[in-house]
């Protein structure tokens, strides 16, 4: 019986110094930000992104000397800023105002 406590406190030391499973699942997910591309995030997601009124394009851009996700849009609606959310797999998204751009 004697040993039963000392392999308990044993385990305890042992646990206690190593992540749980949860823990290191976010780690691995956070060091996987960047899985996709830029580009293979657009792919995924402009559609969509598309059908929300005021938005008129994406494309890939640069913020703050890192690269980022640009979704153009017609205005700034409250919209727009709730339905597409501020990063995406990792890379910041910036909205840009451009107005009505039209073909001339």
């Amino acid at each position: 019986m004697r040993s039963l406590p000392v392999f308990l406190i044993a385990l305890g030391i042992a646990s206690a110094g190593f992540p749980n499973d949860s823990v290191r699942a976010q780690h691995r997910i956070k060091s996987n930000q960047h899985k996709m591309t830029i580009a293979e995030v657009l792919e995924k997601n402009t559609d969509t992104w598309m059908k929300i009124p005021g938005v008129i394009g994406t494309g890939e851009g640069e913020s703050d000397g890192k690269p980022c996700i640009k979704v153009f849009t017609t205005g700034n609606s409250k919209l727009v800023k709730k339905k597409i959310p501020k990063i995406v797999n990792g890379y910041k998204v910036v909205l840009e105002e451009t107005g009505k751009i039209e073909a001339r």
